[in-house]
């Protein structure tokens, strides 16, 4: 997840201040979902008030790419936790996997 935390902070920093200055801050798990999953409401609250039927299919790409976002941390997560649980349990063998 360092690389994506990274990637986040390069990407807000371009886009908030307009330069090249990259953000030093990495974001935690926690952080980037609650971020991905307030960017998938703001798509679904974007669709629910569309009127204008050539917006529709931009709401609907929105939803999309906020859901493929969203799905993709909860996707990292489990698998860090999962490569973590697994590095601890070895560690706890002794390295070698065998008693």
């Amino acid at each position: 997840m360092g690389i994506w935390s990274r990637l986040y902070s390069q990407f807000l920093a371009y886009r908030i201040l307009g330069d090249d200055r990259p953000d030093k801050q990495d974001y935690s798990d926690k952080q980037l979902l609650k971020q991905a999953h307030l960017e998938l409401m703001c798509a679904h609250n974007m669709f629910a008030r569309m009127l204008d039927e050539d917006m529709v299919d931009c709401a609907i790409f929105s939803i999309n790419a906020a859901e493929k976002r969203y799905n993709y941390l909860i996707k990292q997560i489990k698998q860090e936790r999962y490569s973590r649980k697994n590095t601890t349990m070895i560690g706890q063998l002794g390295g070698n996997g065998v008693e």
